[in-house]
C-alpha cells in the first residue's frame, strides 16, 4: 500500500467549519492543503495554504482542481457525487464517488440499510412519477417527512401530526423526493464514528450522546450512558456501513435507541461529524486526524478515549469578541469565522472534565458565558 508522504498538498471540496478543522489536522502532520469553495473569506479557506475560488457543482472546475492536488476528500455531501467522480480521473478521491452517490441521498441510504438489514424506523417515499397519496399507507402518525436531498440541521424538513398535513407539508419542501418516516418513542440519540482504512482495518471511537434542540445539535458527551448492548449493536452496525460501502476514510452514524430498546439507524454520513468534535481534544487521535490517515494511506491512529468531554454547540446571532475569549484551562474555544447568523454553526466548545456529567456542566456554563459576552451580529 503506497503512502503519500509529508508535504504533500491534499485537496477538501467545500470550505465550511469540518473543512477548517481537516486543515488544521493536517498542518500538524506537515501536509498542505488547497480548498475548493464558492467564496474566499470561508471557515477552510481561512487556514487552508492554497485557496481556489469556484463551484463544486461544475465538474470541469473540480476535475481542474484535483489535477492540483496529490488526493481529494470532501467535508460534506453537497458535491454532487458525478463531480466526484471527475476528480477521480484526476487523482486519488477517498471516500469514492459511488460511496458519496449513496451517502448523499436520504433514499438511496434507507434502500442500502434494507439491503444489509440493517434496522430503521418505519418509512416510505415520494419520488419522481410516483402517486403521492400512496406513499403514506401503513404509516402511523406522527411523521417527519425529509427532503432526500440537501437537508441537514433541521433544514428541508416537515413535521406531520395528521392525515390532512401531508400534501401541505410536501408542498413546503417543494415537491421534491422526500423520505416520510414515522415518528418512534425515543430514549436517547446517539452517534458513532469509525474510521476505515485502505487495507480494511478499522478504528471505533465510544458511543457518544448527543442532545438536539428544533433539529440541531445542541450537546454531545462522552462517554455515553447507553447500555452496553446497545453500543456493541452500533458498532457491529458501523462496521457492516462501512464495510458494506467499501469505504475509505470516515462514517457518522447516527443511531435512535427507542423506549423498547431498539437501536434504529437515522441515517449516516461519510465524513467527520459535529458530534465527534470532541475527539479533538478527548482522544488520542481525532476524526479529523483519521479521515487525514485514512486519506494518505498512514495507519490509523488510536481512538482512546484519554478524557470524559463534552461539546456544547455556538448556534444563533452571538459571537465572542475574538478567538481569545477566556475560557477554563479545561475548555477549549473553537470559533469558526463565519458571519454569524440566526439558526448558524459559529463555533463550539469542547471540555474535558473528570466525568461527562461534569463536563457537561462546564461546557454549557462556558456557553452562557460566550452569550452574555458577546455581541449581536450587524
Amino acid at each position: 500500500m503506497s503512502v503519500i508522504g509529508p508535504g504533500a498538498t491534499l485537496g477538501v471540496i467545500g470550505g465550511g467549519q469540518l473543512g477548517r478543522m481537516f486543515v488544521e489536522a493536517a498542518h500538524r502532520l506537515h501536509y498542505k492543503v488547497a480548498v475548493l469553495a464558492a467564496e474566499a473569506a470561508c471557515p477552510a479557506g481561512l487556514v487552508a495554504d492554497c485557496m481556489i475560488l469556484g463551484s463544486q457543482d461544475d465538474p470541469k472546475v473540480v476535475h481542474t482542481f484535483a489535477r492540483m492536488v496529490d488526493a481529494l476528500t470532501y467535508e460534506n455531501e453537497l458535491v454532487p457525487w458525478e463531480c466526484l467522480a471527475a476528480a477521480a480521473e484526476a487523482t486519488l478521491v477517498r471516500p469514492g464517488p459511488e460511496v458519496l452517490r449513496i451517502a448523499q441521498d436520504r433514499i438511496s441510504q434507507r434502500r442500502f440499510l434494507l439491503r444489509h438489514a440493517i434496522p430503521v424506523a418505519p418509512f416510505s417515499t415520494i419520488e419522481a412519477g410516483m402517486d403521492p397519496s400512496t406513499a403514506f399507507a401503513g404509516l402511523q402518525f406522527p411523521l417527519v417527512m425529509k427532503a432526500s436531498r440537501n437537508g441537514y440541521d433541521g433544514r428541508s424538513q416537515a413535521r406531520v401530526e395528521r392525515p390532512e398535513e401531508l400534501f401541505p407539508a410536501w408542498a413546503s419542501l417543494g415537491q421534491v423526493p422526500v423520505l416520510i418516516e414515522q415518528r418512534v418513542t425515543l430514549a436517547v440519540e446517539f452517534s458513532i464514528v469509525l474510521a476505515r482504512a485502505v487495507d480494511g482495518t478499522v478504528v471505533v471511537y465510544e458511543p457518544i450522546e448527543n442532545v438536539h434542540v428544533d433539529g440541531i445539535l445542541d450537546t454531545s458527551v462522552c462517554p455515553s450512558a447507553i447500555p452496553a448492548a446497545a453500543a456493541r449493536v452500533g458498532r457491529e452496525i458501523a462496521d457492516t456501513i462501512a464495510r458494506e460501502l467499501g469505504l475509505v476514510g470516515v462514517v457518522c452514524v447516527e443511531f435512535f435507541l427507542t423506549a423498547d430498546g431498539c437501536v434504529l439507524v437515522n441515517e449516516f454520513a461519510t465524513r467527520p461529524h459535529n458530534s465527534g468534535h470532541l475527539t479533538i481534544e478527548a482522544c488520542e487521535s481525532s476524526q479529523f486526524e483519521q479521515q487525514l490517515r485514512a486519506l494518505v494511506g498512514l495507519p490509523l491512529g488510536s481512538a482512546r478515549l484519554t478524557s470524559p468531554a463534552a461539546m456544547a454547540n455556538l448556534v444563533g446571532i452571538y459571537s465572542p469578541d475574538g478567538e481569545g475569549f477566556p475560557v477554563p484551562r479545561t475548555s477549549t474555544l473553537h470559533w469558526y469565522g463565519k458571519q454569524p447568523m440566526a439558526g448558524r454553526k459559529v463555533g463550539h466548545i469542547t471540555t474535558c472534565g473528570e466525568d461527562a456529567a461534569a463536563a457537561l456542566r462546564e461546557a454549557m456554563e462556558v456557553r452562557d458565558a460566550v452569550r452574555a459576552n458577546g455581541h449581536p451580529s450587524s
